[in-house]
């Protein structure tokens, strides 16, 4: 598949993207592993994407793996897979990866177990802005709305700003 990018990141290899499946003790959804392998995060050319008719969503970025790996890091750059999964522990299901920021606060999720498998999903925490932290851990399942089946749809599904 062709990932239309205006910003990218240095590609990561084979052997990164099999040590981050066993970091994350699971086996990633390989059109996931080729935009890795292919782009390593970055800005999609077309960012803009729809809930329902309302088209007023954006891809902010599309994290990139770096030498962290799936570790949590409050020291890695803020685009990164490591800092995002730091600064949102808990806040998601366990059975989710965040894989980029949508609409500055919110998260692009991808499903990495269970029956949902490959898919993408929106999670609001803009919502919970001001929560408490328990409160927030108490609605992980909660503000969530699926985007498509698999991650190759999900980019296929991305328009162009209006202007």
């Amino acid at each position: 598949m062709e990932f239309d990018m205006a910003r990218r990141r240095v590609p990561i290899s084979e052997s990164e993207v099999n040590n981050l499946e066993l970091q994350l003790d699971c086996q990633l959804p390989s059109e996931y592993k080729d935009f890795l392998s292919c782009h390593n995060g970055g800005l999609p050319a077309r960012n803009v994407f729809a809930i329902g008719s309302d088209t007023d969503y954006w891809v902010d970025w599309l994290c990139w793996v770096d030498n962290n790996l799936a570790k949590p890091s409050e020291f890695a750059d803020h685009e990164s897979l490591a800092f995002t999964l730091f600064k949102y522990a808990g806040l998601v299901p366990d059975d989710t990866l965040a894989i980029g920021r949508c609409c500055r606060d919110d998260l692009l999720l991808l499903r990495i177990a269970g029956n949902e498998k490959g898919q993408i999903e929106y999670k609001e925490i803009a919502g919970l802005l001001g929560a408490s932290r328990v409160k927030k851990e108490a609605m992980r399942n909660e503000g969530i709305t699926v985007l498509a089946p698999d991650f190759a749809e999900f980019f296929d599904s991305l328009m162009l700003p209006r202007l």
